[in-house]
């Protein structure tokens, strides 16, 4: 196995990072399969992430809550914070520390994880304009998962169900009187899951993944494990997409700050969408606006989805070709 980080496709500026660094951790020095190691973890960290936080849940909100209060949707939030952050996160580094050898929050960890690499503006702006542009696509996407599985495999009563407690509990976390309560959800629901996240898939997966397989194939299998880790068949495709794009993100710049900044883009409007929505009546938004942000009916054939998922598309396409320019630029440059 190799003993040596691979090399970002994207060349980096002398001042942006240390040098190469040799691995020595445990790991290494057994010789563990990289992709194996990070499955296990994968393994591991979905059932201590699943138990801790229903704990957490449990000692914050209480054993017997059935209704959203007020008070208990910050607690939640809370427990989702927190365990993101030490069921996710901090094992991350604790597993990065098992194969570089070195302190928690050490140079070789950060290192390991593309933390010192900062991305072009212009890759950035791009981007993250990107994962803005692609959401009208990843709703008709996620209305045409809907109809295969209410109409085609019959599971409308089911999955009709699994929305409703997914929507309440969505509507619950992201519920806003005050601007300081608007800066706790975007900090607790936007911010720590696109950091916590990116530093497990991105960061340690997807680079144990690419010592063994190619660019590509890591990013793509990285892409797939990220939607199923959500555990919300709902949106599965969807999810996945994302994944993929994320995963193309942190392969083709060698950063992890450019699929997090573009995790918390999309997190952040999301939040903005669902609260748009709990606030309707004073934004005085349209009924075809609503119902296209936050419908419980797909619609996969009305002409305003279809132009809406095709502009949508588009606009993606020529925002990701804007960005292999500015990649393009800076290694030319």
């Amino acid at each position: 196995m190799e003993s040596q980080p691979s090399e970002p496709l994207q060349p980096k500026s002398s001042s942006a990072s240390p040098p190469p660094l040799t691995y020595t951790g445990y790991f290494e020095q057994e010789r563990f399969s990289p992709p194996l190691v990070a499955l296990s973890a994968l393994f591991a960290l979905f059932f201590i992430y699943q138990i801790g936080g229903a704990i957490l849940t449990i000692l914050f909100v209480g054993p017997t809550s059935t209704e959203i209060s007020d008070w208990s949707s910050t607690a939640i939030r809370l427990s989702q914070g927190l365990s993101q952050i030490f069921f996710l996160a901090l094992p991350t580094f604790m597993l990065v520390s098992l194969h570089t050898g070195k302190w928690l929050f050490s140079t070789a960890n950060f290192e390991f994880l593309a933390l010192y690499q900062r991305p072009p503006a212009t890759a950035l702006f791009s981007a993250s304009l990107a994962i803005v542009a692609m959401s009208p696509f990843l709703s008709y996407v996620g209305d045409v998962q809907l109809v295969i599985m209410n109409d085609v495999l019959g599971w409308r009563e089911s999955i009709g169900q699994m929305y409703k407690q997914y929507k309440a509990l969505l509507e619950g976390l992201t519920a806003v009187h005050s601007a300081t309560e608007f800066v706790l959800v975007v900090v607790i629901v936007a911010l720590v899951p696109a950091v916590c996240e990116e530093c497990l898939f991105r960061g340690y997966v997807q680079k144990n993944f690419s010592r063994a397989m190619s660019a590509t194939r890591a990013a793509v299998l990285t892409g797939v494990i990220f939607g199923l880790y959500h555990i919300n068949p709902v949106q599965l495709i969807p999810l996945v997409i994302l994944g993929i794009y994320l995963s193309y993100l942190r392969s083709s710049s060698g950063t992890l700050i450019l699929p997090m900044i573009a995790h918390f883009v999309n997190n952040f409007f999301s939040v903005l969408g669902l609260m748009a929505v709990r606030h309707k009546d004073v934004l005085g938004l349209d009924e075809a606006v609503l119902r296209r942000l936050h419908s419980d009916e797909p619609d996969i054939s009305s002409p305003t989805a279809i132009l809406a998922m095709l502009l949508s598309a588009g606009l993606t396409l020529a925002l990701v070709v804007l960005y292999q320019r500015s990649l393009k630029h800076r290694m030319a440059a």
